[in-house]
């Protein structure tokens, strides 16, 4: 009787945390709610080929395109406008993020299955593991991943914490039936449709799969099972994109990664070089002085070097490299040695395991090796090319609770003393990622500037003269221009940020021979940001929010 209603209690509070990680990530996609980034400007500008039934253009190498046919779904059911496009779009990066609350919580039932009963002081603790677990999902979601940026990440971790749960409940003994092995493979291919990291990392997971089933009953038809069953979700988007590219693969992801992060080659405007060779479409440039780049076709979207990056540098060469490949390495390592969890989560793991011993730590990474396994594979594939706090995020949520829990609930149960400390050391753990998580909020989200300035750009160059569909020139920066998405623009030519004041140093006459190379170009309009105070503006409009533009229907020819 006391057991159940410890239960009852337990259960209670573990809904109490879920209630205020939901909150919390609410409030931030609340406070992103009118403001986008890059690369969710390119999902949304996808998610519109899809919509509008333009499915050659949708299709691209680098974008995977999970995220973007759910958006299209819903600009297909409600038609959003522009004011209301971007809040929309953060409501579905909200619902993603419950869905990844859902699915750790699945992950973190099954965690306490495989050691929660190792002993008998381990349900006393309970409270203090079940705190330290959300909190890590928490900082994972709100200052790793973000819940108001716009992107397929909570898709990807929401179907990774799923996996990871469904191959604890294989080791805890609830079985391996058919059902369960085909949803762990569909789980994998719908987390491979939803970022393509995760295909190299389902392989890895099928992998351990196989060697935990070893010497059970039906082993290797469970194993087929879960295989087509990734396999037939994976694999009609993999021939859709190799037929589309005329070539094998699933992604041209990571290999554009490293060509620009270990090879340093240029990430937009590839041109031809020794080292990379010749771009088979490469951006065409229109002047070096300052350098113009001209980009209308055949590529959609409102900034088409950054819509299909795959196309634009399809034919650069990428070898590897290994002086290049080890300073790449070192700056990964520099990463996770910056990141705010590294320090407090591995000083937790060495105390707990200071605490229990070596003999409990190797207990704990026998019984689950294979969560450890699939996280440390996505460390390792990320420090070869980059590593973001977005991109390891849900391996840090299942990887930090999972060792240190594991290595708490294997120590000597019958030492109050340990486990009282182990308890407080995890409730240290997750008072520091829950201020860094509210932290996040106060003193970052809070102060975002007003992404509506952008809208309001978008409005006043229909005003001016530039309606929506107009194609436009940008001396500036393109890759966050978001009033051009809002307005229904296209960006087709550019000077970068770092030319702008070479642009606006030189006379007048020269100025208005380069603009008219934006008309050549077929741009309606120019429009600049970040001018210099002291640059000469006189025939250019503004319209808001420092931008300028210069209509070419009123410019002299």
């Amino acid at each position: 009787m006391a057991r159940t209603r410890q239960r009852l209690s337990d259960a209670r509070f573990t809904m109490l945390l879920q209630l205020a990680v939901a909150v919390v990530g609410i409030v931030q996609s609340f406070l992103w709610r009118n403001r986008m980034d890059a690369d969710g400007m390119s999902y949304v500008d996808v998610a519109y080929s899809y919509a509008n039934g333009d499915w050659a253009g949708a299709v691209n190498g680098y974008w995977s395109p999970l995220f973007s046919w759910l958006i299209a779904a819903l600009i297909s059911v409600f038609h959003p406008s522009p004011a209301s496009e971007f809040p929309m779009i953060h409501a579905l990066n909200t619902l993603d993020f419950l869905l990844a609350l859902v699915a750790f919580s699945f992950f973190v039932r099954q965690l306490f299955a495989r050691f929660g009963d190792s002993g008998a002081e381990a349900g006393e603790w309970r409270r203090a593991w079940l705190t330290l677990a959300y909190a890590s999902f928490a900082y994972a979601s709100v200052t790793l991943q973000d819940v108001g940026r716009g992107g397929p990440d909570f898709l990807l971790a929401a179907c990774f914490y799923c996996a990871v749960g469904l191959m604890l409940r294989v080791a805890n003994g609830s079985g391996s039936s058919t059902l369960l092995m085909a949803a762990l493979g569909a789980i994998l291919g719908v987390g491979y449709l939803a970022k393509a990291v995760m295909f190299p990392v389902a392989l890895v997971m099928l992998g351990c799969t196989a060697f935990m089933l070893r010497g059970t009953q039906n082993r290797w038809r469970n194993l087929i099972v879960a295989s087509v069953a990734f396999g037939m979700i994976a694999a009609p988007w993999i021939a859709v994109l190799s037929q589309s590219k005329s070539r094998l693969t699933y992604s041209d992801t990571g290999k554009l990664s490293y060509a620009w992060y270990v090879d340093d080659a240029a990430i937009n405007h590839a041109q031809e070089d020794a080292a990379h060779g010749k771009p088979s479409h490469p951006t065409r440039r229109l002047s070096t002085a300052p350098t113009i780049f001209e980009f209308g076709s055949p590529v959609r979207g409102t900034y088409p070097p950054w819509y299909d990056p795959s196309y634009w540098h399809e034919g650069v060469r990428v070898k590897p490299h290994l002086r290049l490949q080890l300073h790449r390495l070192a700056l990964s390592a520099e990463d996770f040695l910056n990141q705010s969890w590294f320090y407090p989560g591995l000083s937790a793991v060495i105390a707990l395991s200071l605490l229990a011993g070596a003999p409990a730590v190797r207990r704990a990474l026998a019984g689950a090796w294979f969560v450890v396994i699939p996280v440390v594979s996505a460390f390792v594939l990320y420090s070869l090319v980059l590593v973001l706090g977005r991109h390891i995020a849900p391996f840090f949520a299942v990887g930090l609770p999972t060792l240190a829990f594991g290595i708490a609930a294997s120590m000597d149960a019958a030492s109050r003393q340990k486990n009282r400390a182990a308890a407080i050391v995890a409730t240290a753990l997750a008072a520091a990622l829950a201020v860094m998580t509210l932290s996040q909020i106060a003193f970052i989200d809070r102060r975002l500037p007003d992404g509506r300035s952008h809208l309001e750009i978008a409005r006043a160059l229909h005003s001016r003269g530039v309606p929506g569909g107009s194609r436009v020139g940008v001396i500036g920066d393109s890759m966050h221009a978001y009033w051009a998405h809002l307005g229904r623009l296209r960006i087709v030519a550019e000077i970068w940020p770092d030319e702008t004041a070479r642009f606006w140093a030189q006379d007048e006459p020269t100025r208005r021979r380069q603009l008219e190379l934006f008309r050549g170009a077929g741009a309606t309009a120019v429009i600049a940001d970040g001018i210099p105070s002291w640059a000469d503006t006189a025939a250019w409009l503004p319209i808001g929010d420092g931008y300028r533009a210069y209509l070419m229907s009123a410019a002299p020819r």
